[in-house]
């Protein structure tokens, strides 16, 4: 098992990007949480490589009264383990933004509504030397409120080259909101989105 107190001292503070102090305590919580479930390193119980980051960007696409709405967000939490694909979301219904003020009204009433997923990229390990664009397949499961279901997805990895080299993590779910026990409350909203996620996870 690994040394969750050890791994959270360890990890490179550069990596943990926060908008807000008490963000840093969240990513502690949730990386010790993640660390109870992930697999020990090696046989010399070395600690596994950790990336977390509080302000990833996420976009739900859905269909509102037959017109296409996008809400955003940029407080979407992220731990993911480069040594064996797994990874852990957790996003803040309450902080997507729509730029409609009744909308937004709308979620901000949701309060502390959380959605957590738990998965795996479907790759061994995350590479963090150079290679070609990779896709693969994203699968775990969708938490919310009482609601547990496996969702499938889609992922990308590649570099972008300029000043620093970027390593840009892409995924892409599709979910129906009421299998997962989600009411929005918006007149109109259909039932299935898209996620899309874009994740800055390796930087140099």
């Amino acid at each position: 098992m690994l040394d969750c107190e050890k791994l959270i001292t360890n990890i490179d503070r550069k990596k943990l990007i926060m908008k807000k102090p008490k963000l840093i305590h969240i990513i502690a919580l949730i990386i010790s949480a993640f660390c109870i479930c992930t697999k020990s390193a090696n046989a010399q119980n070395q600690v596994d490589e950790i990336y977390g980051s509080a302000n990833g960007d996420i976009q739900i696409v859905g269909v509102l009264n037959d017109t296409t709405l996008i809400a955003e967000s940029n407080q979407l939490v992220m731990v993911l383990n480069f040594d064996t694909g797994e990874f852990l979301l957790v996003l803040d219904i309450s902080s997507l933004h729509t730029g409609n003020d009744s909308l937004d009204k709308i979620l901000k009433k949701l309060g502390e509504d959380k959605l957590e997923y738990k998965g795996n990229l479907g790759v061994d390990f995350i590479k963090t030397v150079d290679h070609s664009p990779k896709d693969f397949d994203v699968g775990g499961y969708l938490t919310h409120a009482s609601e547990n279901r496996y969702l499938a997805g889609k992922g990308h990895l590649e570099y972008l080259y300029g000043d620093v080299k970027i390593g840009v993590l892409r995924l892409i779910f599709k979910l129906k909101l009421a299998e997962m026990n989600i009411h929005l409350g918006i007149e109109g909203l259909e039932d299935e989105i898209q996620i899309e996620i874009s994740q800055t996870v390796i930087k140099s």
